[in-house]
């Protein structure tokens, strides 16, 4: 009883099939597969296609040799002794096939499904230094090279808006665009 109890468990635990990652949103990096993931899903996938084939070959051999001792009566033969000696080869083949495609289902589940555990929590702290006057003294200068004063001082004589609306309809302040350009020119990322 305690060994189903725990296969529960481990299957209650699973959230949700990781996709294959479309886009670079850090809030969907834990929910999607990295590309050397794909390659490993898609190397496993090809793997128990190959054995769950390979089981259905062995079984014909195994049922077609199973009817050739059935059918020999002198147990005494040599073809005898080599029919019972190629049943249990198969049946190592047929064991070892069916090991396999029992480890790689378990490391696909691994790879593929999210347990509760796995999934990063969505940051919902509020933005953070989007306005000159959130920002520390050290901040302010650690990031632009110039004091919060100054900061001020470039809002007014850059005109820059209050706010700021793209073509795909983001919102953004003035003051944080101006703190992110100005710290772009002080770190010299173009």
């Amino acid at each position: 009883m305690d060994i189903e109890d725990d296969d529960d468990d481990i299957y209650d635990d699973i959230v949700r099939l990781r996709q294959t990652t479309r886009r670079t949103n850090w809030r969907h990096r834990a929910t999607s597969l990295s590309q050397r993931d794909v390659a490993l899903a898609t190397t496993i996938n090809s793997s128990i296609a190959f054995y769950i084939t390979f089981t259905y070959i062995l079984l014909f051999r195994l049922n077609s040799l199973n009817n050739a001792i059935a059918v020999n009566n002198n147990r005494q033969s040599a073809l005898y002794g080599r029919l019972l000696y190629a049943l249990r080869y198969y049946q190592c083949l047929f064991r070892f096939c069916c090991y396999e495609i029992d480890f790689l289902i378990e490391e696909e589940a691994d790879l593929l499904y999210l347990r509760e555990h796995q999934i990063a929590p969505i940051v919902t702290e509020p933005p953070r230094n989007r306005a000159i006057n959130e920002l520390t003294d050290e901040v302010a200068y650690s990031l632009t090279r110039f004091t919060k004063e100054q900061l001020r001082q470039l809002f007014l004589h850059w005109r820059l808006p209050e706010e700021i609306v793209t073509e795909h309809r983001h919102h953004f302040s003035g003051e944080e665009l101006l703190i992110v350009c100005v710290a772009k020119i002080a770190t010299g990322d173009p």
